[in-house]
């Protein structure tokens, strides 16, 4: 007997994508933010996927300015790049972080036993100059799903020496 084999060529790495980050605005002097960077590698085939070992470059939050940062990712002998672009602003003398206020997170019911989800959650710190910006590196505390009610958590910044908190249900 016999049967037929298809025999496909073995897809390569044809570039990469990039959605996000959640934060493109910065001070001078901040570190890099990836939350919510997706990179997506496409292949010769038209298939996709979204890695995870990818390399950062290129960020320097030394000045102002606008900044090009490159992500790249290799697979074999092949690398691919994909750039975004972050905004520093020196941060005006003087002008101190007033408050914070909360968007989300999309997830507010839960099931006893079951973890915290802040998808959707975004911090914004209000400043006494009347600006404000997205902020990462906030701290968020009180969530206990070990019994059933309604649970109080509380969601804390800091910057130059000033925490301002606010909670959610």
């Amino acid at each position: 007997g016999s049967f037929e084999v298809t025999v496909k060529e073995k897809p390569v790495l044809g570039s990469i994508s990039l959605e996000g980050p959640d934060k493109t605005q910065y001070w001078v002097g901040e570190e890099l933010s990836l939350d919510g960077l997706k990179v997506i590698a496409h292949y010769s085939d038209g298939s996709s996927r979204v890695i995870t070992d990818y390399k950062v470059s290129g960020f320097d939050s030394t000045k102002p300015g606008t900044v090009t940062v490159t992500v790249s990712y290799t697979e074999g002998e092949i690398t691919k790049t994909a750039n975004f672009t972050v905004s520093i602003q020196e941060k005006p003398v003087n002008v101190v972080l007033d408050s914070i206020t909360l968007q989300g997170p999309d997830k507010t019911e839960y099931t006893v036993g079951e973890g915290m989800n802040l998808d959707g959650l975004k911090v914004t710190a209000h400043y006494s100059d009347g600006s404000s910006r997205e902020v990462a590196g906030y701290e968020v505390s009180g969530f206990d799903s070990t019994k059933p009610g309604t649970v109080t958590v509380t969601v804390s910044y800091s910057e130059g020496g000033i925490t301002k908190t606010t909670s959610f249900d």
